[in-house]
């Protein structure tokens, strides 16, 4: 392919994307087969409803490079809007992989800026999905407990991090002295003082007659 005069790199391949690969298909198809063998393996609840998905979302991938941002854009309501009836996002991991492969197809395969809009949408669904959808127990005090986490993994944060002051314990002021400090101080200023000793006192004996 000749590089026409006056066009960047970037519009010339995407100039090329009308006709359907047989890497569209292959890429497709492995998504779909390893979406529905994790399903298999792990059955979360809603599964049922997680095959529909994947199978829908494998059909559309097929056409990513030739209708790039309404299959990118179909792609992310369907697949973030599983939660909300099928698995939880955190139940599998192929549905992350698919995401990934749609922001690459909208920074590659999208002429111009339009390509955010996209990940606008991604980006909203993901606040939906956590605000709405994720049956987590979880707040605003998350985002908090993160940046403490990273604060403290990381050296460069470890100035900001407040630290704990040390507190020393050490002995009362009223506390018992024990009987050896005391004789060997009254040993010291030449005062005597008898230890106390243990006196078995026997019976009598008995007088015989």
């Amino acid at each position: 392919m000749t590089d026409e005069p006056g066009r960047a790199p970037h519009a010339q391949g995407v100039a090329t994307r009308s006709r359907l690969l047989a890497s569209d298909i292959v890429v497709a198809a492995g998504f779909t087969a390893l979406g529905l063998v994790e399903l298999a393996l792990v059955r979360p609840q809603g599964w049922p409803y997680g095959v529909v998905i994947v199978l829908l979302v494998g059909a559309l991938l097929v056409w990513r490079r030739r209708y790039p941002l309404v299959i990118s854009t179909s792609v992310v309501l369907i697949q973030l809007l599983m939660p909300w009836f099928g698995p939880q996002l955190d139940d599998l991991a192929t549905p992350i992989l698919t995401l990934a492969v749609i922001c690459y197809t909208l920074g590659r395969w999208v002429e111009t800026l339009r390509g955010l809009v996209g990940i606008a949408l991604l980006l909203l669904m993901f606040l939906l999905d956590y605000g709405f959808a994720d049956m987590r127990s979880h707040d605003v005090t998350d985002v908090a407990a993160v940046v403490a986490d990273r604060r403290r993994c990381d050296p460069l944060l470890t100035p900001l991090t407040p630290t704990q002051a040390a507190v020393t314990v050490g002995p009362a002021a009223h506390a018992t002295p024990s009987s050896e400090d005391t004789y060997s101080s009254s040993a010291e200023t030449g005062t005597s003082r008898r230890r106390p000793a243990l006196t078995v006192l026997s019976r009598p004996e008995r007088i015989n007659s």
